[in-house]
């Protein structure tokens, strides 16, 4: 199975509570669909402070890349262009059956500025999404993380 594959076979919506960078509690909501034609998967997610303020809303896709591989392509509500991102290679989160890992700039290059998002998929049916970040001198870090269980199928 492909990971394009894995992660159409999660189709539906997720909800979860994680804890940002700045420790605050949210609850994530993600909703997984194929993009036209089952040729890639739109992942869109969105973490709401228990006191209702948005924290973060994304959009992604992730599809074949006209260059190499599986790539994926974001925006967030603060973004002001499209980041595209190339699947890197690594060990599963411990106990996940497949970890997908996206990122733009080599994680240990601290003279660049770095960012990651992660989604593990869980034997349970779980989706994780998790997000890292680094600027130019400083390590690259986790920026907070949730895991979803499955709330609804799509049509």
């Amino acid at each position: 199975m492909t990971d394009i594959e894995r992660l159409l076979a999660r189709h539906g919506t997720y909800g979860g509570h994680g804890i940002d960078h700045e420790d605050r509690p949210f609850h994530g909501a993600l909703t997984i669909e194929p993009l036209p034609g089952g040729r890639g998967v739109s992942l869109r997610f969105r973490s709401v402070g228990i006191d209702g303020e948005d924290y973060r809303q994304e959009w992604t896709w992730v599809a074949p890349d006209v260059v190499r591989g599986v790539a994926a392509w974001q925006i967030d509500q603060r973004s002001r262009s499209v980041r595209h991102m190339r699947q890197r290679s690594g060990p599963s989160a411990e106990g996940a059956d497949t970890t997908l890992m996206f990122g733009i700039g080599s994680p240990e290059d601290v003279d660049q500025h770095r960012v990651q998002v992660a989604f593990d998929l869980w034997p349970d049916g779980a989706v994780t999404v998790r997000h890292a970040a680094g600027s130019p001198g400083s390590p690259l870090t986790q920026r907070g993380g949730v895991r979803m269980v499955r709330t609804g199928d799509l049509d």
